[in-house]
Order: C-alpha cells, then sequence, then structure tokens
C-alpha cells in the first residue's frame, strides 16, 4: 500500500494577453537566453491531461497546478474542484527571481510548496494518460518506481557541443551534482511522468536553496539561460546512486516522446494513443510557421478529442 500520491504541473497559459506583455516587454531588454516560440505556444493540451488522469489515473490524491498569476487562469477551468491546488509563483519562488518567464526558474523551486503530499509525480501538460495507469506504474510500498541506466560518456557528449543552450544547461548539471556527490554518474532522463519523493527535494534545499536563488535571480535568467541548472534532474540522479527504488525494466516501453513538428506523423501519434500508457507530446514547433503549428495542433486536438470526447470535473 502506498501513502496519497499527488501530481504537479507547472503551466503556461501562453494566450494570456497580460502575460505576453510583461513577457514581450521583457525579452526587448536582454541579448542572450532562449527566446523560442516553442517556450510559450498552447497546444491546449492542459483539458486532455486533466480529462486522462479522471479516466485512467483516479487514483492520484491531489493535482497542484502551477501559474505565474491569477491572470493565467483559462475560463474553463473549474476551480473548484477539490482535487485541484492552485499555486501561484509568488507562492513558492523567492521574491528575489521574481517575475520570472523562465520555466526550469519555475521548476526549481516546485517540489517545496507545503501543499505537495511525500509521495508525488512531477507532471507537464504535454503529458497525456491515453491508457490505464495504476499507482504501481509509479510507487510500490511508498518506493519510488523507476529505470536507470548510466550514460558514462554523457558529460564529454554535453561538454563538447556546449554551445547548444540545452547541452550547456546538461553539462552544468552534470558538474553541480558531481561538486555536491563526488560522483560524476548521470543516468538516461526521457520526457515522461516521473516519481518522487518530497523529502528528497527538501534534503537538496537545506544545502542548495541559496545556489538556485543566486542563479535564477539574476535578471538575464528570466528566461532559460545556458548557465541554468536542473534541481530536478540532481535529486534524481541522488537517488540513482543511492538505489532507494523500485527497478522497473520495462519502465519506457509502457511511454512514447513524440517530437512535435511539422514533419510529426500522425499515424505514430495513433499508434502512441492505442498501445503506450501515456504519451510526451514534445513541443519542437520552433520551425514551424503559424500555419503548420496551427495544421498540426488541429491534428492533435482532434486526436485526443477523439479518445477523451467529455469534460471532466476538472471543467465548467
Amino acid at each position: 500500500m502506498n501513502d496519497k500520491i499527488d501530481l504537479i504541473v507547472p503551466w503556461l497559459n501562453g494566450n494570456d494577453k497580460h502575460w505576453l506583455s510583461l513577457y514581450n516587454s521583457y525579452l526587448q531588454t536582454v541579448s542572450s537566453g532562449d527566446k523560442g516560440i516553442s517556450r510559450i505556444r498552447d497546444w491546449d493540451t492542459l483539458r486532455f491531461l486533466l480529462r486522462s488522469i479522471e479516466n485512467n489515473a483516479g487514483w492520484i490524491n491531489k493535482i497542484i497546478l502551477c501559474v505565474f498569476d491569477e491572470y493565467q487562469i483559462p475560463d474553463w477551468l473549474n476551480v473548484n474542484n477539490e482535487k485541484l491546488k492552485i499555486v501561484y509563483h509568488k507562492d513558492y519562488i523567492p521574491k528575489s527571481c521574481l517575475p520570472t518567464y523562465n520555466g526550469l526558474c519555475s521548476s526549481a523551486f516546485l517540489f517545496k510548496i507545503d501543499e505537495l503530499s511525500n509521495n508525488f509525480i512531477s507532471c507537464n501538460d504535454d503529458y497525456i494518460f491515453v491508457n490505464k495507469c495504476e499507482e504501481s506504474d509509479f510507487f510500490v510500498n511508498n518506493k519510488c518506481v523507476k529505470y536507470y541506466e548510466e550514460l558514462p560518456d554523457a558529460y564529454n557528449f554535453y561538454n563538447r557541443h556546449r554551445q547548444d543552450a540545452w547541452c550547456g544547461i546538461m553539462a552544468n548539471t552534470i558538474e553541480y551534482k558531481a561538486k555536491i556527490t563526488n560522483s560524476w554518474k548521470n543516468y538516461y532522463t526521457r520526457h515522461v511522468p516521473c516519481s518522487f519523493h518530497k523529502q528528497d527535494f527538501l534534503n537538496f534545499y537545506e544545502t542548495n536553496f541559496n545556489v538556485l536563488e543566486k542563479e535564477f535571480s539574476k535578471y538575464e535568467c528570466k528566461i532559460r539561460q545556458i548557465t541554468n541548472l536542473l534541481p530536478e534532474y540532481i535529486v534524481d540522479w541522488i537517488q540513482g546512486d543511492k538505489k532507494d527504488y523500485i527497478q522497473d525494466n520495462n519502465f519506457y516501453d509502457k511511454y512514447k516522446v513524440i517530437d512535435l513538428c511539422k514533419n510529426t506523423k500522425i499515424n505514430e501519434v495513433m499508434d502512441a494513443c492505442l498501445h503506450k500508457k501515456c504519451i510526451c507530446l514534445n513541443d519542437q514547433s520552433s520551425g514551424m510557421n503559424v500555419i503548420e503549428f496551427n495544421d498540426m495542433k488541429y491534428k492533435i486536438v482532434k486526436i485526443l478529442s477523439g479518445i477523451f470526447p467529455y469534460k471532466s470535473s476538472f471543467e465548467n
């Protein structure tokens, strides 16, 4: 038996005009950082994530939705649902880091939220539970269920390609983890829902919170920068080092990551919806023009509407 399991989702409403005005004003003041449109485009997947949880993961105790501010709440969202807790950036991000438009910052401090249970699943709005998922896919007797495969050459790869923003961030993260643990081990990581213990993050924050605050309080770090860190990965890798988890060698067979771009094959999306427990619709839309994006979004929403045609209790 497990204790209660929460699910936490950082979310950006890219259609919020109030947020867009603030964001665009800030972009005019910085020359570096990731300004890609894929960071803010809305695929309208949040409603389908919520429908999928209600249909296929009803055992989840509470969904904690983390947003920039009250303007982000869409009209369709039922904020009175007892299983939904909305948290604003000001509720958990240090004041020195606010406002932030950097998803890495909003996630860096996410897991100290008081309302979050010790057992939780870290999720994104582009994850959809397309078929039945069980508690045992994530926790067994309160132990996290995961798959760890060490990547011995990962640091050298990321270090050689530091000019790429993501590779630079990954290299920084591996270096920092080695600094605080004396271990260069890191592990295969994919964009899938991941189980964690809140206490592991609280332990990490005890000695590393000031480092995170210093990094994300930099003015240029209000958007993603090559100098940023990924605390979620560090905590995950430390758990792997400690071997405090249940290894599931079939873990990644249950999930499918699909890169959404103008060349995405819709049949691949439909096949994954039939045969996987959860899909990740990974936004790679920077190379799309507006027409291509709208066309792909229409196709994705049509598929998800076919799987989940009815409103959930999270919708008005």
